[in-house]
């Protein structure tokens, strides 16, 4: 046989091969990705689950509870009936028999007033004042009711209440106030304090653009700023007090002026047991002394957001110190969100150095990320992050490539940038260019093997 004719057949049964390699591959993607999908939905599962357990285990402690109280009122009740019953039974043996009445009952024999004694009385109880009886029916309504509640947002709570005694009744059990949000409203601090009674088992609360009283006609801008600035911590130190260590989340975002960063100092003084925190201002950006605050009292925070909103009126106040004393406090955090002018290498690589099993970054508005940069900091760490996401952060592709081949266990990059985020006047014919230039390199990582998947690239302006 010619050595062409064996040098095609091995070239034949290469292809062959080649051609069920990449089937078997292509199959063994497929089940990879069909793995990680069913293992998303057992954790789905398994956390349903949890939920779900924990409110029949509320259901079941709420419905003894109301079981002790239905016996307590029974027997009330029947106290009462046997003393009606033995007062009508004394009022007829006072019609036909005083005396034979009198030693019968127990009681001693009847004087006359007049003699100056006493004589006994057996009074009978006004329906009036009777204790309240709760049926079994209403037992199971109040059951029912509970297990629809525990979905109900805090404002249709606070309209549940309002409809009669019984969704009062439970709409106002602190079992019921477990997750607090208010967002979008104008409310005070006595009103806070008001919700602090029914939230003593609260896991979660989210303040969200939460609004003070509206400015006077004839007060100054100055004068309303000052008299509304923190006017609402009271109101939260109560419900921090009240709930302690159930809280594990807090988030407190949009809220500039009436809640400062002194809401964080609070929350370290009484709920110990955070795990989960968000502060986001534009007015009172979180310090480094709040952080160490913080650090000192919530140990076990897990996930902390306290990028300062942009424009932020402090800009630089969120610094590098401050990342190096999140370092230090939580060598434990997953997930951490950060940003601001005052973010620099230094903190970031202190950062990645101190907070090894940190999973998801996020930085918000921080200055060029370029290529040494991102050395620096994945030098430092940063080895086990799954998904770093830059929110107008201007990032260079050279950057992302160096992320995505140091950190091997990256599942997604999102870039979020506008045309804002790289230059002072992004109207000018020659800035539109550029920036229009830059996405198109950005973009083009998509092309490249291992980024297709991972890489999320959101241009404001739909550039």
């Amino acid at each position: 046989m010619a050595v062409w004719e064996v040098e095609q057949k091995i070239a034949s049964q290469v292809g062959r091969l080649q051609v069920e390699l990449d089937r078997k591959s292509s199959e063994l993607e497929k089940a990879k990705q069909e793995s990680l999908r069913l293992s998303r939905e057992k954790q789905e599962l398994e956390d349903r689950a949890s939920e779900l357990s924990r409110q029949v285990d509320v259901s079941v402690e709420m419905l003894a509870s109301l079981k002790q109280d239905l016996v307590q009122k029974e027997q009330e009740l029947t106290r009462k009936q046997q003393c009606c019953i033995f007062s009508h039974v004394v009022s007829v043996h006072k019609v036909l028999s005083p005396s034979t009445m009198a030693t019968d009952a127990g009681c001693p024999p009847a004087r006359p007033e007049g003699a100056g004694g006493k004589v006994c009385r057996l009074e009978r109880g006004s329906p009036g004042h009777s204790s309240e009886v709760i049926s079994p029916e209403i037992l199971k309504m109040r059951a029912a009711l509970f297990c629809i509640f525990t979905y109900l947002d805090t404002r249709t709570l606070l309209r549940a209440a309002e409809v009669c005694k019984d969704w009062k009744f439970v709409a106002r059990h602190p079992a019921v106030w477990t997750r607090v949000l208010l967002e979008n409203a104008r409310v005070s601090s006595k009103f806070l304090a008001m919700l602090s009674q029914w939230c003593t088992q609260m896991h979660s609360l989210t303040l969200q653009n939460l609004k003070p009283r509206q400015r006077g006609k004839k007060e100054s801008k100055e004068d309303y700023m000052r008299s509304t600035r923190g006017c609402l911590e009271a109101g939260l130190e109560s419900l921090l007090k009240a709930t302690g260590s159930n809280l594990l989340i807090l988030r407190i975002s949009h809220c500039p002026n009436v809640l400062t960063d002194r809401s964080l100092w609070l929350a370290s003084c009484y709920c110990r047991a955070l795990q989960a925190v968000t502060y986001r201002s534009s007015t009172d950006p979180v310090g480094h002394e709040v952080i160490w605050a913080l650090g000192a009292g919530c140990r076990d925070i897990i996930s902390l957001q306290v990028a300062p909103l942009h424009p932020c009126q402090q800009p630089t106040r969120f610094s590098n110190r401050c990342l190096q004393m999140i370092g230090r406090c939580w060598p434990h955090l997953r997930a951490l969100g950060v940003g601001g002018a005052g973010c620099g290498v230094q903190g970031l690589a202190s950062l990645a150095r101190n907070c090894m099993r940190l999973q998801v970054l996020e930085l918000d508005h921080v200055a060029e990320i370029n290529q040494e940069v991102a050395a620096e900091v994945c030098r430092e760490g940063l080895k086990g992050l799954e998904m770093l996401v830059l929110t107008s952060t201007p990032v260079t592709p050279k950057a992302l490539l160096h992320f995505n081949s140091v950190c091997r266990n990256l599942k997604s990059i999102v870039v979020q940038v506008g045309i804002v985020d790289y230059f002072k006047e992004p109207h000018s014919p020659e800035a539109k260019k550029m920036f229009e230039e830059m996405v198109n390199k950005l973009q083009a990582l998509r092309k490249r093997p291992g980024f297709s998947k991972i890489l999320h690239i959101k241009v404001e302006g739909g550039c």
